[in-house]
């Protein structure tokens, strides 16, 4: 299911353990994204093509955060990753 959200901010629920692949693909106002640590995987592009993404929150306990974030976003490197705590 592809979503084309017209929002800014998206806080996943802690009872969300996965985001399927190009789930918010394309979502052009999204500036920025809670990911909680339930969190367990990012599927490939979920957030390409999110030109406005500059934030994604995440917590301590996020097992392997930053390569979730590389494969779901084309650029990487222009999101600021914030570890938030527990």
């Amino acid at each position: 299911m592809k979503m084309h959200l017209k929002t800014v901010q998206i806080d996943i629920p802690p009872l969300v353990t996965s985001i399927e692949y190009n789930a918010f693909n394309n979502c052009k106002s999204l500036i920025s994204v809670t990911i909680p640590p339930t969190l367990k995987s990012i599927g490939f592009n979920s957030f390409d093509e999110c030109i406005s993404l500059t934030k994604i929150a995440t917590s301590p306990s996020t097992e392997n955060v930053t390569q979730k974030i590389d494969i779901a976003v084309k650029f990487p490197e222009t999101i600021k990753l914030l570890t938030l705590g527990d």
